[in-house]
């Protein structure tokens, strides 16, 4: 018999990535939570938010990606003002949050989108500040303590560090296959460590046993990601 995940509980949503040009090369756009929202509250991440009805196409749309393109485009010009097109949406990775950790879990899809050039305009509710950055310059932010940047986000911008400008990041990350990250966590003495599928310790074994690596080391003293297959 087939196993059939139980999502039970899980919210489908999506987030996109704008990129555009700077002086310093590629950025990208950070939104500040409001520290009383419902999830990331006062973190800094990028535009999303659930899926909702009116993001299928109809009754019994079955296509995830079609609706999760809808509501990124619809929740970019909600918190951002921005007017992006659907079919124009690069999508990068799909992440779930892990069970046991959060009070809700996600399963959100990620965009990227190249800035269409419109001015940022935040509701300063749920949305209070905005930020073109480097993804270095965000990554050091969250490092001196300056910027709050849940795991997604602090993934996402590691993965975009390569690239010098938004055309190579959106080919480089366009001839990727679609990664899906279903974290598990473990605690460490110095914080927590994230691992994901392809990791040797994903299924329960010890986080120095050989083989593929994987994870996010999420240490008090800084964060780090690490991969190799």
């Amino acid at each position: 018999m087939k196993h059939t995940e139980d999502t039970r509980g899980i919210f489908p949503s999506a987030t996109v990535i704008p990129l555009r040009d700077g002086v310093d090369g590629l950025e990208v756009l950070l939104l500040k939570r409001n520290p009383a929202s419902s999830s990331s509250a006062g973190a800094w991440v990028f535009p999303g938010g659930l899926i909702e009805r009116e993001d299928h196409a109809d009754s019994v749309d079955a296509d995830p990606i079609a609706a999760a393109r809808r509501a990124a485009v619809r929740e970019a010009a909600e918190e951002a003002g921005l007017q992006l097109k659907a079919s124009e949406l690069l999508p990068i990775s799909r992440w779930t949050t892990p069970k046991n950790i959060f009070p809700k879990r996600f399963r959100t899809w990620f965009f990227l989108a190249k800035d269409p050039g419109q001015a940022v305009r935040i509701d300063n509710r749920e949305i209070l500040a905005h930020q073109w950055l480097t993804p270095a310059g965000a990554l050091s932010a969250r490092q001196q303590g300056e910027m709050e940047l849940p795991p997604p986000t602090f993934v996402n911008l590691t993965l975009l560090l390569p690239y010098i400008d938004s055309e190579t990041a959106l080919a480089g990350m366009a001839g990727n296959p679609l990664a899906a990250f279903d974290p598990h966590f473990r605690k460490i003495p110095d914080g927590y460590c994230s691992l994901y599928a392809e990791d040797a310790a994903y299924e329960g074994g010890a986080l120095d046993f050989p083989g593929p690596r994987h994870r996010l080391w999420l240490k008090s003293s800084g964060w780090r990601y690490e991969k190799r297959l």
